[in-house]
This record gives C-alpha cells, sequence and structure tokens, in this order.
C-alpha cells in the first residue's frame, strides 16, 4: 500500500523534513538492504540526467507514485514518470545532476542533488520563450523502495531560485519585487 499525501496536507508541511532529517542521520546503519535503496535513488537520478527512461521499469514498480512536490503534481505508473522526466528534457539542454549527499535506510533512501543546465526551449505553460541562461536547482529526491524497487518518490526543489536565474522577477505582496532593481 502506497501512503499517499495531499498537497494541502503533509507534504507541505514539516513531515517531509523530518523524514530528511532522520535519513540524514550519521547514526543509521549501511547494511546490504540500504544500500540498495541508495543504488536505486543514484540510478533514478542517472535517469534524470540523461533523460533516458529505457531501465525506469528496472528500478520502480508497476505502479509508483512520484510527487512533483513544488509543482503540486502526482505522476503514476511508468509512462506517468516517463512523461515526468520527458518534461523536463523538453524545456533543458546540457543536464547535469550531482548528487552532492545521500543516507538510506532499509526501505528509503534521500538524496541531495544540483541539476545543472540551460533552458533553451520554453517551458510549456510557464515560460513562453528560451531564455538560453544557465541555471543550477537545488533539490532532494526522497524514495520508498518495496520489494526492492521504488515504490514511491517526491521532489523538492528550489523553483524560486530557478526562476530568478532565468530571468523572471517575483512581486511579493507589499510591492516587493526579487530579485531587487
Amino acid at each position: 500500500m502506497v501512503n499517499r499525501y495531499t498537497v494541502a496536507g503533509l507534504s507541505r508541511g514539516l513531515a517531509p523534513l523530518a523524514l530528511i532529517a532522520a535519513l540524514a542521520s550519521p547514526a543509521m546503519s549501511h547494511a546490504a538492504a540500504d544500500d540498495d535503496a541508495m543504488r536505486l535513488a543514484r540510478r533514478l537520478m542517472q535517469i534524470w540526467e540523461t533523460g533516458d527512461t529505457s531501465t525506469l521499469a528496472d528500478i520502480t514498480t508497476p505502479d509508483i507514485v512520484y510527487d512533483d512536490v513544488p509543482n503540486g503534481t502526482t505522476f503514476e505508473g511508468h509512462d506517468g514518470v516517463r512523461r515526468y522526466v520527458g518534461r523536463v528534457h523538453a524545456w533543458a539542454a546540457e543536464v547535469e545532476i550531482e548528487i552532492t549527499r545521500l543516507r538510506g535506510g532499509e526501505e528509503s533512501a534521500v538524496a541531495e542533488w544540483v541539476m545543472r543546465g540551460v533552458q533553451d526551449r520554453p517551458i510549456p505553460a510557464r515560460v513562453p520563450l528560451a531564455t538560453n541562461r544557465r541555471f543550477e536547482i537545488k533539490g532532494v529526491t526522497v524514495v520508498e523502495v518495496t520489494a526492492g524497487k521504488i515504490s514511491r518518490a517526491a521532489d523538492y526543489m528550489d523553483v524560486l531560485g530557478f526562476v530568478l536565474q532565468i530571468g523572471a522577477s517575483v512581486e511579493l505582496p507589499g510591492g516587493v519585487t526579487l530579485p531587487p532593481d
């Protein structure tokens, strides 16, 4: 059974941060099962970097649930995750992902990462033009493993930092604009 978190509920609260902190604890053991969860997280990050989803079914359950938390979107099944990965590679070139920290438990892993690339094509329903600007997004992916495969994943990332890097300005309540002039 997959636990689902609603956008208005747990996924926007502090529980994901508590999970990340618990999994990042240096006191956690790194037995063979831990290595499997971390190995799967590394393979998932390789899929993200290359955009090649041909091995996705090898590392995920058929009913995987993958949450794109900042955008409030959930992708289900292999086809859903393929669409999610494809969406990023539809607007980004020169994609590189560096895993900066990786921790795992028996049935889960947390990967902190930095994704770099160039926004060289429009982002559908978001950015109608190619800015050709380089970007660097910091993020975290949490994976849950069931029967040796990823059954759930969730991405948390610095979307504000990203939109500022590609040239957007953001108006806050009270008339404050980011970045300041």
